[in-house]
């Protein structure tokens, strides 16, 4: 048994890092990563668009990294409904898998920044859920892209996986299929699907530039001039410049002598250059707006503040974000817990760590809900990842000063108390009067 793992795990690890193959499943007919639809830019140039050529855009690349990224940074633990407010159970299963140990060859950080790498690049992320002899999920392996096909069974009941590599067919609940932007099928895409146009214009421009640098095209100087010149003297006379700025060298000053009228004039800018400048610009916020990543989460800081960053950031988080570990966290509940666990057991990804802004808006925010009772001493110290201190379980509401709930009561008898003293007193003062 120990041999056939091993065997079923050097294939899947070494498809994943390796080979790659087409996926032709009945269920699509087509394959949206491996073949590569051409997009023509019309000026008789065929940019190939493709999963993989789309990374070669600077901005849909960091989009990617950076929701990768951030997701492997947040722990994603599992959360039970006590009937008296959720709390996190270390002790389970599914937590120790999620959280500590997805598998023998990665650490969560890894599994899940691979999770959304392939999610977010290709469309699809899957993973067979190896069980143990009750049913209990023990390990997740992942599945290379192009290594499984999805089809309906026959009686139209259920979905069938089959890894090639392993040439074994599973269930659809013993496999975490993570998808995104798909629409209608069982089968999720990437955004090149569906914005080939505006990402064919991206690589456009990245090669454009490659060409520029490699042969030093485009023009950075000009000659003005009132007189019409002839053709062939033109091209005398930018050979001549040509000739003078190939033979200049650093610890050289060369002079150069134009005819009578003529002026050199260096271009800050080429034409050429301000146009793709401003296409790589258009580009960056086009991506960074299907993606929903801020500007400056990529870099690109113009007209940008302390302020707007900070709110950009949290914009990206619930708007950008979340909608990713939202898709995640219901795949994980549904095909992770035994039945008689759902609905009292389920996943979650902590984004305090993300959500809690500057230390001058953290500490307003804990001082309000500590007053109010909503937070202890030490839940304030486990967001700001420090050791709890004596004591601080206990909660406080205001009265005239902040007192431990467990004390309220017996607070608010002596108040009663006292009122109902000093009237008795007031009353009878006055009929001894």
């Amino acid at each position: 048994m120990e041999k056939e793992n091993k065997g079923f795990w050097r294939s899947a690890v070494s498809l994943f890092w390796g080979e790659k193959r087409s996926w032709t499943g009945p269920v699509s007919g087509t394959d949206h990563e491996g073949i590569m639809r051409l997009f023509n830019l019309g000026d008789g140039v065929t940019i190939p668009v493709s999963n993989e050529t789309a990374l070669s855009i600077s901005a849909y690349l960091n989009c990617i990294v950076v929701l990768s990224e951030d997701v492997s940074a947040l722990p994603c633990s599992v959360y039970q409904n006590t009937g008296k407010g959720k709390v996190v159970n270390r002790e389970h299963h599914v937590h120790k898998l999620l959280h500590d140990n997805p598998n023998r060859f990665y650490t969560p950080c890894q599994f899940w920044r691979m999770q959304l790498w392939k999610t977010a690049a290709y469309g699809n992320s899957v993973n067979i859920i190896r069980r143990n002899g009750v049913g209990r999920a023990i390990e997740i392996v992942p599945v290379a892209k192009g290594d499984w096909a999805l089809e309906v069974s026959k009686d139209g009941s259920s979905l069938l996986y089959t890894i090639h590599s392993v040439s074994k067919t599973y269930s659809a609940d013993d496999i975490l299929h993570y998808k995104r932007f798909e629409d209608g099928g069982l089968i999720g895409k990437s955004l090149v699907a569906y914005q080939k146009d505006m990402l064919g214009v991206g690589i456009s421009a990245q090669k454009y530039a490659k060409r520029t640098y490699e042969t030093q095209g485009g023009y950075d100087t000009v000659i003005t001039t009132e007189r019409k010149i002839s053709d062939p003297a033109a091209e005398v006379l930018k050979k001549s410049i040509n000739d003078t700025r190939s033979a200049t060298v650093s610890s050289e000053n060369k002079t150069l002598v134009l005819p009578e009228g003529m002026k050199l004039e260096r271009m800050n800018f080429s034409p050429d250059e301000v146009k793709f400048m401003d296409t790589q610009k258009w580009n960056a916020q086009s991506v960074a707006g299907l993606f929903r990543v801020p500007l400056e989460m990529l870099g690109i800081t113009e007209n940008s503040n302390n302020s707007i960053a900070e709110q950009s950031v949290l914009n990206y988080v619930k708007f950008g974000l979340n909608p990713w570990l939202v898709m995640i966290e219901q795949e994980n509940n549904k095909k992770l817990f035994r039945e008689q666990e759902k609905g009292e057991y389920y996943t979650k990804f902590n984004l305090n760590a993300l959500q809690r802004g500057d230390l001058a808006t953290r500490t307003e925010a804990y001082a309000k809900m500590y007053d109010r009772g909503l937070l202890c001493g030490n839940d304030i110290m486990d967001m700001e990842d420090r050791p709890h201190y004596k004591n601080g379980d206990m909660r406080f509401i205001p009265v005239n000063n902040v007192v431990p709930l467990d004390k309220v009561e017996a607070y608010a008898d002596s108040l009663i108390n006292k009122q109902l003293t000093t009237k008795g007193n007031g009353k009878g003062a006055k009929g001894n009067q």
